[in-house]
């Protein structure tokens, strides 16, 4: 979950996981601060948060201490139980703001549409055609998340996904984006610029070496299944480019052992700002993302006003 606040020319993003939360400032396209704090386990638990008070309260505590402030903010949600679709528009449905295109969008949710925020935004396919690439958010992990922070005086207006803020940060043609966190994957398979599947999925986070890059590889080409399955043509996977961000992109014995048994291109995380040299980058990639991302367009946005 990331948090976006504008406060005139600088932006403030946090970026919260089941480990950590992350803070960072940024004027224009130039990282003034960043900071950190580690979580209580428990706190949050499969994506979901179990004591929103408190997750408020540390929040506040770290921008307090950090130096790093603001009183409204755009949050980005774990994705793992959000839904995802991506459908085929016809003719008459091809207007961003369509009625019908909503009325798809809903349609095609496996759950009731009442327990979902929906969004979704009109992009092309790759391959001349339209499509709409539809969000849709647990209500009851929405709610939770703006409960906390609204309690000690901090107001989430707009939330958004991890994976849609990466897609912003790399801007890749073609390949795939993974954030990798202790307990859980970010996958984004990118094809013509635009995220074609988007999975978040749960790791355990004490399993060894070996069982993490096998669950890494088993979801890379389980998420590649899927796109390919509804494409002609496809690229080999030692052509498919691979950028990893997240605080286990960091580590040489990852990087290591997936560029030996995934066989992707491994490409670096290059990110389009200034930050000083002492900043873990990788880390915070979903900070940078969520900054950029401002007054870009509303896929995956959940507007939660006051």
């Amino acid at each position: 979950m990331t948090f976006v606040s504008t406060l005139g020319r600088k932006t403030v993003t946090l970026d919260i996981s089941s480990r950590a939360i992350r803070l960072l400032l940024m004027s224009a396209k130039r990282v003034e601060k960043f900071a950190s704090a580690p979580l209580e386990p428990g706190l949050i638990e499969d994506g979901l948060i179990t004591d929103p008070l408190a997750l408020g309260t540390k929040v506040k505590g770290l921008m307090r201490s950090s130096g790093i402030s603001g009183n409204r903010v755009v949050a980005s949600v774990n994705g793992t139980y959000s839904v995802y679709r991506v459908l085929n528009l016809s003719e008459e449905a091809r207007e961003p703001q369509d009625e019908k295109v909503l009325d798809m969008a809903v349609s095609a949710m496996p759950v009731a549409a009442e327990q979902l925020y929906i969004s979704y935004q009109v992009m092309p396919d790759g391959q001349g055609r339209q499509t709409a690439f539809v969000v849709g958010l647990p209500r009851d992990i929405v709610d939770a998340e703006v409960q906390g922070l609204r309690a000690v005086g901090v107001n989430p207006y707009i939330l958004n996904l991890k994976g849609l803020a990466l897609w912003k940060l790399v801007q890749l043609e073609h390949g795939v984006i993974v954030n990798m966190e202790a307990d859980s994957l970010d996958v984004v398979l990118m094809a013509g610029g635009f995220p074609q599947v988007i999975r978040t999925v749960p790791v355990q986070d004490n399993c060894d070496l070996e069982d993490r890059i096998d669950r890494v590889v088993r979801i890379l080409r389980q998420t590649d299944g899927v796109y390919g399955s509804r494409q002609v043509r496809r690229k080999a996977e030692v052509d498919t480019p691979l950028v990893l961000a997240g605080p286990l992109a960091d580590d040489p014995a990852v990087v290591g052992a997936l560029r030996r048994v995934a066989q992707y291109a491994i490409l670096p995380l290059l990110v389009p700002v200034e930050y000083p040299v002492s900043m873990p980058v990788s880390h915070y990639a979903v900070n940078i993302g969520l900054a950029l991302r401002q007054g870009a367009s509303p896929c995956g946005d959940v507007k939660t006003y006051a």
